[in-house]
């Protein structure tokens, strides 16, 4: 990719955050209203873990494979947000070059990247960020880039 595009060009700048008092069911929320597969965890302002959606269906089989109840109020009074979040997350500078976020996703397979300065959240960037990214690099007058219509379909 170019070395000339940094993450702060194109991660997202509004985050939705959890913290370690989140309900089970306030991260589901989270999920479904926002349409998001990741949350940072934060306290004091300062980004200490994240949480996927495969976190959060991991907790559900978890519960169904035990055979308990997985109704609202026994999710939520048995949910333990440092036991399920990955703590210390890897994270990305805002001013750093896309390479670098792209090497991080690719090596370690993940999904998304909080970007932070200082342990401070100052965005998220996800795969779909980078698929993005490449492809107006490569594109910059198509038609379907950030309109989120499928290429070859429509008028």
């Amino acid at each position: 990719m170019s070395k000339d595009i940094r993450i702060e060009q194109i991660m997202t700048e509004k985050v939705i955050v959890a913290n370690l008092n989140s309900k089970f069911s306030q991260i589901m929320d989270f999920f479904n209203q926002f349409n998001i597969q990741h949350l940072p965890v934060v306290e004091n302002d300062l980004i200490i873990g994240i949480i996927s959606s495969k976190d959060a269906l991991y907790y559900l089989y978890r519960k169904l494979e035990k055979g308990e109840s997985i109704d609202k109020e026994h999710l939520d009074a048995d949910f333990d947000m440092n036991k399920l979040m990955t703590a210390n997350p890897t994270t990305v500078k805002p001013g750093a070059e896309i390479d670098e976020a792209l090497e991080i996703l690719a090596e370690k397979r993940f999904q998304a990247l909080p970007v932070a300065e200082n342990n401070i959240i100052k965005g998220i960037i996800t795969n779909k960020d980078m698929v993005k990214a490449y492809y107006n690099e490569r594109n910059p007058r198509s038609p379907h880039f950030g309109n989120n219509s499928t290429p070859g379909f429509g008028v």
